[in-house]
């Protein structure tokens, strides 16, 4: 299985860490970068490749421009937001197709690298 390469930008201390530990936990995902701006993730995926990048879910749902314009950049690349309080996440990339999902297990949450593995 190809390893996942993730960039975290997530602004909640708790939400990260957790994340991180869940990810080291997993043989094929790697974070390769961790950011603490929005303002760092171009710069970040530009020098890691990263195919994946996992961020704080914005309170309108919505994700950012500059995140909208590093996806136009980096095509290859698959955004996964989740929120701050973890029970809603949301998976996106430049193909247009979104699945926002609540309640999710662990299981569940480390099944989406795989579901959503860019070819």
């Amino acid at each position: 299985m190809e390893v996942q390469r993730i960039v975290l930008a997530h602004d909640v201390t708790f939400l990260r860490s957790t994340l991180r530990r869940l990810i080291d936990k997993t043989e094929h995902l790697q974070v390769v970068a961790e950011v603490n701006r929005l303002s760092e993730v171009p710069k970040a995926l530009e020098t890691t490749r990263a195919t994946w990048l996992l961020l704080t879910l914005p309170e309108d749902g919505e994700l950012p421009v500059s995140i909208l314009d590093a996806m136009e950049h980096f095509p290859h690349l698959r955004v996964l937001a989740v929120a701050k309080d973890g029970s809603q996440l949301r998976v996106e990339w430049l193909e247009r197709r979104d699945r926002e999902t609540s309640h999710l297990s662990v299981q569940d949450f480390m099944d989406i690298f795989d579901a959503n593995t860019p070819h």
